[in-house]
């Protein structure tokens, strides 16, 4: 992918040890002005857990410029707890407090695995700041809601679970989003589906 440039870190230890939740970009067409990770845990400025959750978690965000139009925009990147409700109610509220407060003037785009469904607390937090992309009045959706798979081919989509969303800013228009369930010989790439969107900022 040389035609990419990144930001993101391990979570682990925020050097290199554990996944990343890398911000991927076309260096051509974006430059990314300021950078900002930051754990979802009672110590976001270090690598550090949330005492109930499984796993460290944490959040990537990047100002970037557009370089045809000069526009600028944030965009984020996070994965919520799996095991912990607790964990993923506090990971949404840092982000709005750490991360979406300190882009607040820019038009933010928001993806990720929140492993929560629209029902619950960490979900609605995020959901009173911004859009999800595939409710926003006008839109055009294709693909199943649902987006956790568990690898499960035959799995009917009235039973996918929707945990995986991408939340923009108000003044965000989305043309359309989709979840993308293609396949390689009755596989899945991913226990997840993708999910994407076409904006205009």
């Amino acid at each position: 992918m040389t035609d990419y440039a990144f930001i993101g870190t391990a979570r682990e230890d925020g050097i290199n040890s554990g996944e990343y939740n890398g911000v991927f970009y076309k260096k051509e067409r974006f430059e990314c002005i300021e950078e900002k990770t930051f754990w979802l845990s009672e110590t976001p400025d270090v690598p550090s857990i949330h005492p109930t959750a499984g796993c460290h978690r944490l959040c990537v965000l990047g100002l970037f410029q557009d370089q045809k139009s000069g526009a600028h925009f944030a965009f984020g990147d996070t994965h919520l707890d799996h095991v912990s409700e607790e964990a993923r109610e506090l990971g949404a509220q840092l982000i709005i407090d750490n991360g979406l407060s300190k882009f607040k003037e820019y038009p933010t785009i928001l993806v990720g695995d929140f492993n929560a469904e629209p029902t619950e607390r960490a979900y609605q937090l995020l959901k009173n700041q911004l859009n999800d992309s595939r409710y926003v009045d006008g839109v055009f959706a294709y693909g199943p809601k649902g987006t956790f798979n568990e690898f499960r081919y035959d799995c009917p989509w009235r039973e996918l679970v929707e945990i995986d969303f991408i939340f923009v800013s108000k003044e965000i228009t989305v043309k359309k989003v989709g979840t993308l369930t293609d396949s390689v010989d009755h596989r899945f790439p991913s226990d997840h589906f993708p999910v994407e969107a076409t904006i205009i900022i």
